[in-house]
């Protein structure tokens, strides 16, 4: 595992090679399999009072993932970003064709009182994306408030963190650029400050 850090406050870091090959391969190719959601924007809408819309949102989202894609996921982000497995929201997968993208927004909430993961208190502190492939061109992480570019390499985490400020909070605004050619996948889930609504153990 190498660990990149861009910046300290905000922190912003990758660390790469925490995903093999052949996992990034195996979870792609079950969402390609099961098809996705072209439609992904409808919890984004409610829960960023509409900032989030089909205009800013152009992709596609996995209609649901295995539990032990999902454990994979969480164990290399209690591993490496050091949250704890109850605080992790559930992971989604995205992918991106030519000509889509996410355009700019931040990740964390208007109205924590609103999600549904800690409606009885609490905030989303954190973000994790993995980066699932890299042979596509364009679907660089910007952050432009910051001078970050993060170019995606496959079987790597983008770890960065809010609940700073409200001025430090809105310099995280980032977006996904336009996909050029190829397809990007990624795995992109939230982290919050205490453990989730609805949390229990797995049982294998």
């Amino acid at each position: 595992m190498i660990e990149v850090k861009y910046l300290q406050k905000p922190s912003i870091t990758v660390f790469e090679n925490v995903l093999t090959h052949e996992q990034c391969d195996m979870i792609v190719e079950k969402h390609i399999k099961d098809t996705m959601n072209p439609d992904s924007g409808f919890q984004s809408r409610q829960e960023s009072y509409a900032q989030v819309t089909e205009q800013v949102e152009n992709r596609g989202i996995s209609l649901g993932m295995d539990p032990r894609h999902y454990d994979i996921l969480c164990d290399a982000i209690v591993k490496y970003c050091k949250i704890p497995y109850t605080h992790i929201e559930a992971c989604d997968i995205y992918n991106y064709e030519e000509g889509q993208f996410l355009d700019l927004h931040h990740d964390y909430p208007y109205d924590p009182s609103r999600i549904n993961y800690y409606k009885h208190g609490g905030d989303r502190v954190g973000t994790g994306i993995f980066y699932l492939n890299d042979d596509f061109i364009g679907g660089t992480t910007n952050f432009p408030k910051l001078g970050v570019n993060i170019t995606p390499k496959k079987g790597s985490l983008l770890y960065f963190k809010q609940n700073y400020d409200e001025a430090t909070n809105w310099s995280t605004i980032h977006q996904s650029t336009e996909i050029i050619q190829g397809c990007k996948w990624i795995a992109s889930c939230f982290f919050a400050d205490r453990p989730r609504v609805g949390y229990s153990e797995r049982t294998w």
